[in-house]
């Protein structure tokens, strides 16, 4: 009778790699696979990251676009227009409430199964006892050391997508992807903006923190299993995505992969086909069998094979 409690693969987080990964072992070999998240299932980019901030920015875009509409002679019946961002925040949640229907949705079609909690690491290298582990768990917003910043409690991409008012005067600390598309959804929403790279003293309403990431690696048990991180925190691994411990994959952002859903998706590809270890057997004198990938020559008429 087969272990209750073992997996073939299990992913501590649900995002783009994660996920895609434990859907392919499932529709192409039919095995257990568990996925846990503690959060935002499907990931940060449906709920926090892109799609949140596309949302926003397209109402953004959609404001602007009217304010050239009026420009160009465009009837105004109730004076200046103004922005209401209680509809721009009740959109935006709309469209995150469906995309979570859907993947719970696509979790329980998909033979997956899904728990909703904190995994961790446990020994050496078991949260529940599983043949491959695979590390999904992502970054969060990066908050300098800068003096005073911390305490002046600043906004990620996560709360400016949660405001209900246009700024005065929004700072913004990081002139990164994130940065610049707020900085424009914000102007369009006629709030005054400045981005500010380094030493550059200014006074304003608001200041959002976009200057970086960090990996979510802190309480992921990744040290009692024996996990070599990178020098800055992230997992290391190697070409393949496998960490220092055998069976234990890390994906994504949380690997130091470009922090990109794309990139995720890449990852899934490299793990999918690293997996999928296709056996097969050359019936020469002697047989040479293998699994996976290798260089070998075969001679004219086979006559011989050598590794």
């Amino acid at each position: 009778m087969s272990d209750p409690k073992h997996y073939d693969t299990l992913s501590i987080g649900s995002s783009e790699a994660g996920k895609y990964i434990c859907w392919s072992r499932v529709s192409t070999l039919r095995v257990r696979t568990l996925v846990i998240e503690s959060n935002h299932l499907g990931g940060s980019c449906p709920n926090i990251a892109c799609l949140p901030s596309k949302n926003f920015i397209y109402s953004a875009g959609q404001v602007h676009q009217a304010q050239e509409y009026a420009a160009s002679g465009l009837l105004r019946t109730n004076g200046d227009m103004g922005v209401d961002m209680k509809a721009v925040l009740e959109r935006k949640r709309a469209m995150v409430k469906g995309l979570v229907k859907m993947y719970e949705g696509v979790f329980e079609g998909s033979g997956v199964e899904l728990v909703l909690g904190r995994g961790r690491l446990l020994g050496e290298k078991r949260v529940a006892t599983a043949d491959s582990i695979v590390i999904c768990t992502g970054s969060r917003a990066k908050i300098d050391d800068t003096p005073g910043l911390k305490e002046a409690q600043p906004l990620t991409h996560i709360e400016i997508l949660e405001l209900y008012e246009v700024p005065d005067h929004l700072i913004m600390l990081g002139g990164g992807y994130a940065g610049m598309e707020f900085a424009q959804a914000f102007r369009r929403f006629k709030a005054k903006v400045t981005v500010v790279e380094r030493t550059i003293e200014i006074t304003g309403s608001h200041l959002l923190v976009a200057s970086g990431r960090l990996p979510n690696t802190k309480m992921t048990g990744l040290e009692v299993a024996g996990v070599e991180p990178t020098p800055s925190g992230y997992v290391k691994v190697n070409e393949y995505l496998q960490t220092s411990v055998p069976g234990i994959i890390a994906v994504g952002n949380c690997s130091g992969s470009p922090h990109f859903t794309h990139s995720d998706f890449d990852d899934f590809r490299i793990v999918r086909d690293f997996l999928l270890k296709v056996p097969y057997t050359l019936y020469t004198n002697p047989e040479r069998a293998q699994i996976g990938l290798s260089d070998f020559i075969v001679l004219h008429n086979a006559q011989a094979v050598y590794p």
